[in-house]
């Protein structure tokens, strides 16, 4: 019973000082897993917004702007999730084609990727502006925050998702 497995882990968890949290699939059938009784004993979920091929076959990007809409809208709306504990996924690394993973941030950068763009070379991935407008969202809509998928992957420098993450969060204060 997932139901009283949550319950147990969060007094359990709590009883200690430390939260319980899961990551969970951005939408689609397996979302439904993740039943709306749980919601009370989490203090928040992490939707990843990521690794599923977005739009039209033709045009298929992975991570863009309007799946993280998307995908939240569908926690929120048809999963009712309340909005504070809902934790939109940032991906800090690319796909390349259909369904094969490409490049982390920082290697797409060095081998020559530019960090306003979200394509090079075949990669897809989310660049300066898509990260930025992405936490902007999060932001005005309100939600619990963002996260990332995999913080190693970030450069240490002027074009840093971190840093640009941090920028936009800091301009709302």
């Amino acid at each position: 019973d997932f139901t009283l497995l949550c319950k147990k882990l969060n007094y359990a968890l709590k009883a200690v000082g430390k939260d319980l949290t899961a990551a969970v699939v951005s939408s689609g059938k397996q979302a439904y897993g993740v039943e709306e009784e749980v919601y009370q004993y989490f203090d928040w979920l992490n939707i990843m917004s990521y690794d599923g091929d977005y739009g039209p076959k033709e045009l298929k990007h992975h991570a863009p702007y309007s799946m993280a809409v998307s995908n939240i809208e569908f926690w929120l709306k048809e999963r009712k999730l309340p909005v504070e504990k809902c934790i939109l996924g940032l991906p800090f690394y690319a796909k390349k084609g259909f369904g094969n993973y490409g490049y982390d941030y920082k290697r797409l950068l060095k081998e020559g990727a530019s960090p306003y763009d979200d394509y090079w070379n075949g990669h897809f991935y989310n660049g300066l502006f898509t990260i930025g407008n992405k936490t902007k969202y999060a932001l005005d809509k309100k939600l619990g925050g963002v996260m990332v998928w995999e913080m190693s992957h970030d450069t240490n420098d002027e074009n840093s998702l971190f840093r640009k993450i941090n920028e936009v969060v800091g301009r709302k204060k």
